[in-house]
């Protein structure tokens, strides 16, 4: 496996989790009735934050190490959308 699958293995396995401990905060504040087997919702409501956290500096520490090799794999995708928005406005006004 190159450089890039590894980057982006870890860079998905990252945001998914930042994805699943912001689906499960919410969760804990617009729903805390429905969360019946946690007793302590601001304990959790804690402990999600924390974990949203930890991730976001492994992010970060993962962009950091790769910055000089590889992007951001949804940067490259912006890029391209900017692009092809770009090309589209051109096409209309000319």
């Amino acid at each position: 496996m190159s450089q890039k699958t590894y980057y982006h293995a870890l860079w998905h396995k990252f945001h998914g989790e930042i994805l699943k401990n912001q689906a499960e905060l919410s969760t804990y504040i617009n729903t805390p009735v429905g969360v019946g087997e946690h007793s302590d919702i601001l304990e959790e409501i804690e402990t999600k934050v924390k974990k949203i956290n930890e991730y976001e500096g492994y992010l970060d520490t993962l962009n950091t190490i790769f910055s000089e090799h590889f992007e951001d794999p949804f940067r490259e995708l912006e890029k391209e959308i900017v692009k092809q928005l770009e090309e589209n406005s051109e096409v209309e006004e000319g």
